[in-house]
């Protein structure tokens, strides 16, 4: 996003409101660098909602194409399936052959071994009759041709990208955690981008993530006190990529630690005059926080301190 009037790039920020988090456009850059008055901020959802819109409508010429794909996909793991299945029905015809042929060639006095021979043959036989019946069976459920029905759930897999998300944004409203939505989800017929019967709770929360919906604020001590952030959350608050934010923890520029339960993410302590100063900082021109500045006395800025990104890299 850039903005109009001065062309500087929008930063994105995010505020909660009573449906959850809420993000906004902002144009800022002239208000950090010179005091000047805010250029413009709009509401996110609607663009973003725009913004989606245009996205699925660009990928509505490739859905046949993707269908014919996934349908290919399909056949030719039925295909596999299938010549697994007619080699096992191969190892049971010479199996039922070389006991045929012990049989015969068995000497009739020993009627014992014959016996026993005989046993063996029409065990095989029964084997492959049984296993024949199976494949039959096989075949009947899952041809090697997808079946009109089938390829028609295919194509409909792109339409229900908008579908997934909307109920993703209902149930998790409801307050379900990730498991359960993924078990209602299942239960109303959406599948995976690879035809799995249902979503793990993992994707889930990735999804949920990635729409803003559930800001999860536990830690191993319960919740985020006050002033305290995930990395990413903060990172997306500043407008500043989370990478950049962990190479300034690492320098000393923020302060935080790391989350001692699984997945072990970085909180970062900062109340909302922290959160300008980090803002300020990061509207900084780019090469800003790498240049050796002199001080009046010849000697070179930050020489004593790590701590200011201003005075050096």
């Amino acid at each position: 996003m850039v903005c109009g009037i001065c062309g500087h790039r929008l930063q994105v920020s995010y505020e909660t409101s009573g449906q959850g988090l809420a993000g906004r456009y902002c144009c800022q850059r002239r208000h950090h660098t010179h005091g000047e008055p805010r250029c413009q901020q709009m509401a996110a959802p609607f663009l973003d909602d725009h913004v989606v819109a245009q996205v699925l409508s660009a990928l509505a010429p490739a859905v046949l194409e993707l269908s014919v794909t996934a349908a290919g996909q399909v056949e030719a793991r039925r295909a596999e399936t299938g010549r697994v299945w007619r080699q096992r029905l191969e190892r049971a015809g010479f199996g039922c052959d070389r006991a045929r042929r012990q049989y015969q060639l068995a000497e009739p006095e020993n009627r014992l071994v014959a016996r026993q021979l005989e046993r063996e043959w029409e065990a095989a036989l029964a084997e492959r009759a049984s296993l024949g019946e199976e494949y039959e069976r096989y075949q009947r459920a899952r041809p090697a041709r997808l079946s009109a029905a089938e390829l028609a759930a295919i194509r409909a897999l792109a339409g229900d990208i908008p579908a997934l998300t909307g109920r993703i944004r209902a149930l998790a409203g409801q307050g379900l955690d990730n498991a359960a939505i993924a078990g209602q989800l299942a239960a109303e017929g959406f599948r995976t981008p690879r035809l799995h019967d249902r979503f793990h709770p993992g994707e889930i929360q990735h999804l949920i993530r990635q729409l803003g919906l559930r800001p999860d604020r536990r830690t191993d001590q319960g919740s985020l006190g006050p002033g305290q952030w995930w990395l990413a959350t903060l990172a997306r608050e500043i407008g500043m990529p989370g990478a950049t934010l962990f190479g300034w923890l690492r320098r000393g520029w923020a302060t935080g630690r790391q989350d001692t339960r699984p997945p072990c993410r970085w909180i970062i302590t900062a109340d909302q005059a922290e959160v300008e100063r980090l803002r300020a900082l990061h509207q900084l021109p780019a090469g800003y926080h790498n240049r050796r500045r002199w001080t009046d006395d010849g000697t070179p800025a930050g020489t004593s301190t790590d701590k200011e990104p201003g005075n050096h890299g």
